[in-house]
């Protein structure tokens, strides 16, 4: 979905850019300008969901996971798996389960959970 929203947004900014009759140097800077300001939107938000998330994990548990839901998705920090590194950065002892229907998709989720010092099933 984040693929999808960016590229419109940027074919909305190259159309004005063409509008305005923009020269090439100057929508090359415009357009590497605009993928800086949307990496670090895409940080603040996940990072924002990771703390309202955090808020709602007891202070021990476990917590679920499937498919795309941290840096093959976002920029980094991750949705689910932001809430996940909130809640750890906050104290919380968590334990991640990553299910998947693709065991070799789950092994690199796990192994990028456990390079972060959370425990994971199944282990990296």
């Amino acid at each position: 979905m984040n693929l999808f929203w960016a590229i419109d947004r940027m074919k909305r900014l190259f159309a004005a850019l063409l509008d305005e009759g923009a020269t090439l140097a100057q929508v090359q800077e415009r357009i590497l300008a605009e993928a800086h300001a949307m990496y670090e939107e895409d940080i603040a938000a996940c990072r924002a969901m990771g703390a309202f998330g955090a808020a709602l994990l007891p202070d021990e548990g476990g917590v679920l996971t499937h498919c795309n839901a941290g840096a093959l998705a976002t920029c980094g920090y991750g949705t689910a798996l932001g809430v996940i590194r909130s809640a750890v950065e906050q104290g919380k002892r968590i334990q991640v389960f990553a299910d998947e229907t693709r065991p070799f998709s789950a092994r690199r989720r796990a192994h990028r959970l456990g390079t972060d010092g959370r425990p994971t099933f199944p282990p990296p």
